[in-house]
C-alpha cells in the first residue's frame, strides 16, 4: 500500500543511480504537508531505507541516501488508563464473575502481564510458594496455524514477575474451581496445564478474551477509551502515582530501555514533579516563617 500509493508515484521515475537525499526528503515533506501522521512517514522511510540498504549491499549504489533525511519526531501516545474511580468500579464487577475471570483480570491489573503472556501461562509457571509468575511464552494467533505459543521476542520479556497476595489467592481459588471442571469433563478436557483455559481445556483466543473485557467494561460503566492493554498501563500508573520509582516500573513491565517507560508515562511523572514542587513550597515556607 505504501509503495503503490506514496513511494512509487514520487520516486518511481528516478533512476536508482540518480536518486539522492533531496528526492526522498521532498517526499517526506509533502507527506507531512498533506497531514500524514509521523508514524506513517516513519513506516514509509523504513521501506525506502531497507530497499536502499539492499542496493548498497549488492553494490548497485555506493551509499544509502535515505540516511541523510529528516523525519518528524514520533511523539509517544499518552497511555490510556482507568482512573481510580473507574478502577474501583471495574474491580467490583470482576469480583462478581467466576473464579477464572476474576483471577485473570486481577492478574492483569496486579502484575502488568501482557495479554498473550497471561493466556499462555501453564501451572508450572506459577510459583505459589514464593508468589512468582515465570513468563516463558506468549500466545498469539497465526493465520495458517491458528493459536500458537512461542518464546517472548526479547530476553527482557522472558522474566519472573512478583504476584501481589490478592492475585495469588485469586489464582489459587481459580485452580480449585478448574479442578472441579476437569473432573466433570473427564477425558473431554484437553489440556490440564493451561492456567486460563476454556471450559474444555483449550487456549482462549485473545479476541474472545478481549470481548469478555469489553463486556465487563460496559457493565462497570467505565471509560470506553481504555482498551484491554490499558490494564497494563493502569498497573504501572497506579504504582507511579503511589511513589514507586521509574526504574522499578521498567523492571516490572520488562521494558528493555527505561526511555520507553519514561516516554509512555511522562504524564504521570510530570504530575509527580508538580507535587514535589508543592511539597518544596511547604518545606521552604516553614524554613522562612
Amino acid at each position: 500500500m505504501y509503495s503503490r500509493h506514496h513511494i512509487y508515484p514520487a520516486l518511481g521515475d528516478i533512476l536508482l543511480s540518480e536518486l539522492n537525499s533531496d528526492h526522498i526528503q521532498t517526499l517526506y515533506n509533502k507527506l507531512k504537508d498533506d497531514g500524514k501522521a509521523p508514524a506513517t512517514i516513519h513506516k514509509i522511510h523504513c521501506i525506502i531505507h531497507s530497499c536502499l540498504e539492499k542496493a548498497v549491499e549488492k553494490r548497485l549504489i555506493a551509499w544509502n541516501p535515505s540516511k541523510a533525511t529528516e523525519r518528524p519526531s514520533l511523539k509517544p501516545k499518552e497511555a490510556k488508563v482507568l482512573s481510580e474511580e473507574d478502577m474501583d468500579k471495574f474491580l467490583k464487577v470482576i469480583n462478581k464473575e467466576s473464579d477464572k475471570w476474576r483471577a485473570a483480570f486481577l492478574t492483569l491489573l496486579g502484575t502488568g502481564l501482557r495479554i498473550g503472556e497471561l493466556l499462555a501461562l501453564e501451572w508450572d509457571d506459577i510459583d505459589f510458594e514464593n508468589d512468582l509468575i515465570h513468563v516463558r511464552r506468549t500466545l498469539s494467533k497465526a493465520k495458517a496455524k491458528g493459536l500458537i505459543t512461542e518464546e517472548p521476542k526479547t530476553e527482557k520479556s522472558k522474566s519472573v514477575v512478583p504476584m501481589p497476595e490478592i492475585v495469588s489467592q485469586a489464582i489459587r481459588q481459580h485452580r480449585k474451581s478448574q479442578l472441579e471442571i476437569i473432573m466433570l469433563q473427564g477425558p473431554k478436557y484437553k489440556n490440564k496445564n493451561i492456567v486460563f483455559a476454556t471450559d474444555v481445556g483449550t487456549y482462549i483466543y485473545p479476541r474472545n478474551f478481549e470481548r469478555k473485557y469489553y463486556s465487563l467494561r460496559k457493565k462497570a460503566g467505565v471509560d470506553e477509551s481504555v482498551n484491554l492493554h490499558g490494564l497494563r498501563h493502569t498497573f504501572a500508573t497506579r504504582l507511579l502515582e503511589d511513589g514507586e520509582d521509574l526504574r522499578t516500573i521498567q523492571e516490572l513491565l520488562r521494558h528493555s530501555d527505561i526511555r520507553t517507560t519514561a516516554n509512555i508515562y511522562s504524564h504521570v511523572t510530570a504530575k509527580k514533579k508538580k507535587k514535589a514542587a508543592h511539597r518544596m513550597d511547604s518545606i521552604l515556607g516553614k524554613k522562612m516563617s
